[in-house]
């Protein structure tokens, strides 16, 4: 929290804001009396902006100032490490304050990255499983991963608010970036079953999939997208 230097700015809640909550909060219900749309960003590190330069190179901050012409704001609510468990409780306990009209969930490579490799620090990010044999099920992870996915739907969904599941690009998977690709070849075997559960859950529960694989696929230098194995460059 309260973070403020060069390259990065967080609020009183570690939120990569200039505003503090209680502010976030007041300028999301003014917003909403101006006709102004809320979007509120949810995800781990790559969401947060780890690999911008600054604050304006975030993702968030990238779709806020092409939006803002339209009558939107975005709120980023994406934190290092988060998995879709900790984007429920993210939604569920601050972003619904801040009274979404969108909601866009960044995710994917956290949830997979516990079934392949083993925790070598906390895991509080899988919540009450922390620490038990059942995170090491694939059926049980992707389960978990569906009902905490439908669970950001249902609440999403909610008063005509739309929902966008966006799926993580990794480096070397459909793109050929180069980039520590060695230290993910495990959690590639995964992403296709990730995307096949993405997908429906998003369909069943009237919100849309997006999968950002598309946008690196059919590019030829794709290594300048990321600057490690799952993380953005600026350019990225």
């Amino acid at each position: 929290p309260n973070v403020a230097g060069r390259y990065i700015t967080t609020n009183d809640y570690g939120i990569r804001s200039p505003w503090s909550l209680r502010e976030m909060v007041q300028r999301a219900r003014n917003n909403r009396r101006e006709g102004i749309r809320n979007v509120v960003i949810l995800g781990g590190s790559v969401a947060f902006g780890y690999g911008a330069i600054n604050d304006e190179q975030t993702i968030s901050n990238v779709l806020n100032d092409m939006l803002k012409e339209d009558g939107y704001e975005v709120f980023n609510l994406a934190q290092g490490g988060f998995t879709s468990f900790m984007d429920l409780f993210s939604l569920s306990a601050i972003g619904l304050y801040l009274e979404p009209d969108v909601i866009v969930v960044m995710e994917g490579y956290a949830d997979i990255h516990h079934l392949a490799y083993e925790s070598k620090g906390g895991e509080l990010a899988w919540g009450l499983f922390s620490g038990s044999e059942k995170k090491s099920d694939p059926e049980f992870a992707f389960g978990f991963h569906y009902e905490n996915l439908e669970a950001i739907l249902q609440l999403g969904t909610h008063s005509d608010r739309q929902v966008i599941l966006a799926l993580l690009p990794l480096s070397g998977f459909e793109n050929d970036s180069t980039i520590e690709n060695d230290k993910i070849r495990k959690i590639w075997a995964f992403y296709p079953r990730v995307r096949a559960m993405m997908r429906p859950v998003a369909e069943n529960k009237n919100g849309e999939f997006l999968d950002l694989f598309i946008i690196f696929k059919e590019e030829k230098k794709s290594s300048i997208n990321f600057f490690d194995q799952a993380h953005l460059t600026v350019t990225g």
